[in-house]
């Protein structure tokens, strides 16, 4: 949802004008953590808890896309906070992470190739991932490709009828969110995480002049003063700063 909005606040036209600056700052941005962290894994497996056996090489992948992988909503979250996700550096910061996103997850669908599948505790294979790596790259290319094409000028269309038959705010909240949701389970589906397809629909979406501002107002605050603070107390939840911390390691990935 915090993706959804952020990408609700992206004019595609400044963003598509980012197109070589931002691949290049994507790949910079990529390449030295994950060249780093796949060294230092490969080379220190002990120091990195390792206990898989003699195959490195999945592990020291794994590494060094966890390294170099953009924390997408973070990043939106703080350039939202600071009024310059509008801006054109804003626009080529999100750009870039959200190729930094795409390629990410993009290794990491090539690392479950390597591997070979999950015994669980019953004894049987684990369930292989829906789809390989063609067609995760396939499919995610057609998705960003029809929902910036054929689901903008749908948006376009439908939203005034939403806005018409249903009661105000209600009626266009629900649309937007369950188009979101969709979007987000598709390239769940597909291979690429939930948040990626959450934020190409707020892109989709926000592009059309049928959302009125106001309705934009309603469900940014919406978000971001209820479901953002819930996201980012659930990550602090879920780490535990004292067991199994190992100040040596944390200099080494932090250096």
């Amino acid at each position: 949802l915090l993706l959804l909005v952020a990408g609700m606040e992206v004019d595609l036209s400044v963003a598509l004008k980012q197109g070589k600056a931002a691949i290049f700052v994507s790949i910079a941005g990529v390449a030295l953590p994950f060249f780093m962290g796949s060294s230092l894994a490969y080379g220190l497996p002990d120091m990195f808890h390792y206990d898989g056996g003699k195959d490195l090489l999945p592990f020291a992948l794994f590494v060094g896309i966890g390294l170099s992988i953009t924390a997408l909503p973070v990043i939106a979250k703080i350039l939202m906070d600071l009024n310059m996700l509008k801006s054109d550096i804003g626009m080529l910061i999100m750009a870039a992470a959200m190729i930094n996103d795409l390629i990410g997850w993009i290794g990491f669908a090539v690392i479950l190739a390597l591997i070979q599948p999950a015994v669980d505790a019953a004894g049987q294979a684990a369930a292989a991932p829906t789809v390989g790596l063609l067609g995760t790259m396939g499919l995610t290319l057609l998705f960003i490709g029809l929902m910036l094409t054929v689901g903008r000028l749908f948006f376009h269309r439908v939203l005034p009828f939403v806005q018409i038959h249903t009661s105000w705010p209600g009626g266009v909240l629900s649309f937007v969110l369950v188009v979101a949701l969709l979007c987000a389970a598709l390239t769940e589906y597909i291979g690429i995480h939930s948040i990626f397809g959450a934020f190409i629909a707020g892109v989709a979406m926000g592009d059309s002049h049928h959302l009125r501002e106001r309705t934009r107002d309603n469900i940014h605050q919406f978000i971001t003063n209820i479901f953002a603070p819930i996201f980012f107390a659930s990550i602090g939840l879920g780490v535990n700063f004292v067991e199994g911390f190992n100040i040596w390691l944390v200099l080494l990935v932090l250096s």
